[in-house]
């Protein structure tokens, strides 16, 4: 109730769109998630994405975090279609304004291809975890766990394709 409180007097008192609203809005949102009250946190990091949306640039650093926040809740939740149309976006404007190194950028091609995995989508979900198993090998090469986990997770997705 307190950050509730902090996130409706500083709408009042510096605007919506003010770095700090959208600071307190998240944190709450994050409160939110730890709790399991998912509704609610849904319901805030919509909102916090559309007053982003309206008051700062298509690819403002704060809706590119706005949009993971939603696609991971909607992850978390199995809402995997919904999580699919948000990754969709993001990577679209990451592509547009990030390099291919990055590491934001990284973790969105990761979670698209582990829910085109869950989607049944298995050769798109090959295709994304190929190019991400290139992406991190050549970052942090062949011994760093997430490489590692990058392969199994390419050979899980081959055999579904291969059973299909």
């Amino acid at each position: 109730q307190l950050y509730a409180g902090v996130v409706e007097v500083c709408k009042t008192k510096l605007g919506a769109g003010h770095q700090r609203t959208l600071w307190y809005m998240n944190q709450l949102g994050s409160l939110h998630k730890d709790q399991g009250r998912w509704e609610e946190a849904e319901k805030l990091e919509g909102q916090r994405l559309e007053i982003i949306k309206t008051s700062f640039m298509v690819d403002d650093h704060r809706m590119l975090e706005s949009m993971a926040n939603m696609a991971a809740m909607y992850h978390t939740q199995e809402k995997y279609m919904k999580a699919e149309t948000m990754l969709v976006g993001l990577l679209t404007l990451q592509c547009r304004n990030l390099s291919s190194w990055d590491p934001d950028k990284i973790q969105t091609i990761a979670s698209l291809a582990a829910i085109y995995y869950r989607l049944r989508r298995y050769a798109e979900a090959e295709e994304l975890f190929v190019e991400l198993l290139a992406l991190r090998r050549g970052l942090l090469g062949d011994k760093h766990p997430d490489p590692l986990q990058t392969m199994h997770d390419l050979a899980i997705a081959r055999i579904a394709v291969l059973k299909r």
